[in-house]
């Protein structure tokens, strides 16, 4: 079993060395929300992502969608494929569909979503998965 942790600018200014010391084995951090805007990266994942490099502990992210079409979908895997440059990734990148907009859609919708943001991940090379 491998220890992971997701965490996000919720969880304020993280002291990684001491997580690694907890046994904890990596990180998913997330990129930001929704399409791409400025206000919409996470405020603490560059901050986040170097720390953990800094201190040897492999990283993941994921992206919390709004997406409610697979257009859209598309539109925030281009924002995370911008967010993800130049970085190395030991573990997926997931795509968060959890909202409450994504409540009222049927489950060929939410297929279609799914596949439209991970198959543009993949296509770029990275290993894409559901959160």
């Amino acid at each position: 079993m491998i220890k992971l942790i997701d965490v996000s600018a919720h969880n304020g200014v993280i002291e990684w060395a001491k997580v690694k010391s907890y046994g904890v084995q990596g990180a998913i951090i997330r990129t930001g929300f929704g399409e791409e805007h400025p206000s919409q990266i996470d405020k603490r994942f560059i901050s986040n992502y170097n720390d953990c490099k800094a201190v040897g502990l492999p990283v993941g992210a994921y992206h919390y969608s709004y997406a409610t079409t697979a257009t859209d979908a598309a539109k925030e895997a281009d924002f995370v494929l911008k967010l993800l440059k130049d970085k190395q990734f030991e573990y997926p990148i997931y795509f968060d569909i959890e909202d409450r907009v994504h409540t009222k859609l049927d489950k060929a919708t939410c297929d279609s979503i799914v596949m439209a943001f991970c198959s543009k991940l993949e296509k770029a090379g990275y290993w894409a998965g559901v959160y």
